[in-house]
């Protein structure tokens, strides 16, 4: 219909100015923030602006759902304001079917939402943290001496979980290393589990790596588990210590597919895995929240007429950043197991899209 086509032409081109200005308002704020850290580290003008061009990513998908709220409240607060939506009412269009061109855009943007963080802005962060590292900051040469909560794959089917690490430099190089509270598992070819090594501390010396207060795990076919304490044990480790000082990324920098497989392997090592599937849960959980809040936006568009969009807009501001906060709340009580990994991210969009619906029940009445 030409009315479809005109409501998806405006809400798109109200979308993308949208989003160009919350976000330009967002990184010139950033930029002013972040001005010092640039001067006193003597970054040139080129590198300030790669470094925004690797940051831009993470703005459009923080920002896309403002400039979801922003674009629905133009385009249905003017066809409001003009009496255009009365006038199709009039004629006995369903306000609901004048809805569903945007409700269906906005069920693509979930898609698009989701793939774009996966495969746009997730390396993006990671291109930005090397920037910052290497050429900003100029780390690469001094690894820092302790790290925590390690998760490192080795040679030949070995995985390291370590709580943590500390290394000792001489001349500028890594002369011994020291781990502690860890665990080493090691995978036949088929992903099975088959030893697992828990330990208290190791220490590298001569070339080898002795452990203390060690206990060996040894697993058949048929899972049955055979262990050993021992007191101290030179490992089987072929790695040496300038091999977990290397960069490990956050679960925040994984894509979808290497988070869900860190879970398996921390699963099979026994290890705490709320943060990590909270995290899994919520990339899910995220792609939804432009749809909710255009279902919430959109009643709000048509009830506030008169000089009202303005105030409607405001609510839907509002709505967006509680909607945020609710949802950076949950994820801390998923983390600490205060709630299931999956409520923790999908809690938020129940209770919206609760509201969502509720509202566009009610919006008939005010039609």
């Amino acid at each position: 219909m030409t009315f479809d086509r005109f409501i998806i032409k405006e809400f798109f081109k109200y979308l993308i100015l949208g989003v160009a200005c919350v976000v330009t308002i967002y990184l010139l704020i950033d930029l002013f923030e972040e001005l010092n850290y640039f001067i006193t580290r003597r970054a040139s003008v080129f590198i300030v602006l790669i470094y925004y061009l690797y940051s831009l990513p993470f703005a459009l998908s923080l920002l896309f759902p403002v400039g979801v709220i922003l674009s629905c409240f133009f385009v249905y607060g003017s066809l409001t304001r003009e009496r255009s939506l009365y006038v199709f009412q009039i004629a006995g269009v369903n306000l609901y079917r004048l809805f569903a061109p945007v409700i269906v855009v906005g069920i693509i943007l979930i898609f698009a939402q989701f793939w774009f963080i996966e495969l746009v802005t997730i390396p993006a962060n990671r291109k930005l943290e090397n920037l910052k590292r290497n050429t900003i900051e100029k780390r690469q040469s001094q690894m820092p001496s302790k790290r925590s909560n390690l998760y490192v794959r080795g040679k030949e089917r070995t995985v390291y979980f370590i709580k943590e690490f500390e290394t000792q430099y001489q001349q500028s190089k890594i002369s011994s290393g020291i781990m502690r509270n860890f665990i080493i598992a090691h995978y036949t070819r088929d992903g099975r589990i088959e030893k697992r090594i828990d330990a208290v501390e190791a220490h590298y010396t001569d070339n080898r790596w002795i452990g203390s207060d060690v206990t060996l795990r040894t697993f058949d076919a048929d899972t049955l588990e055979i262990f050993t304490n021992y007191d101290t044990l030179t490992l089987s480790i072929i790695e040496k210590p300038d091999f977990f000082v290397q960069e490990t990324r956050n679960i925040e920098e994984l894509q979808i597919w290497e988070l869900h497989e860190y879970i398996e392997q921390l699963k099979i090592a026994g290890i705490n895995t709320a943060k990590a599937e909270v995290e899994l849960h919520y990339r899910f959980a995220n792609a939804f929240i432009v749809l909710i809040l255009m279902l919430i936006s959109l009643p709000l568009a048509i009830r506030l007429r008169h000089g009202g969009v303005m105030l409607g807009l405001g609510l839907g501001l509002l709505f967006a950043f509680v909607y945020w906060g609710l949802i950076q709340v949950n994820k801390a009580f998923g983390q600490v197991l205060l709630l299931n990994p999956f409520l923790a991210a999908w809690l938020a969009n129940f209770m919206f899209l609760s509201l969502g619906i509720y509202l566009l029940i009610q919006v008939r009445k005010y039609a």
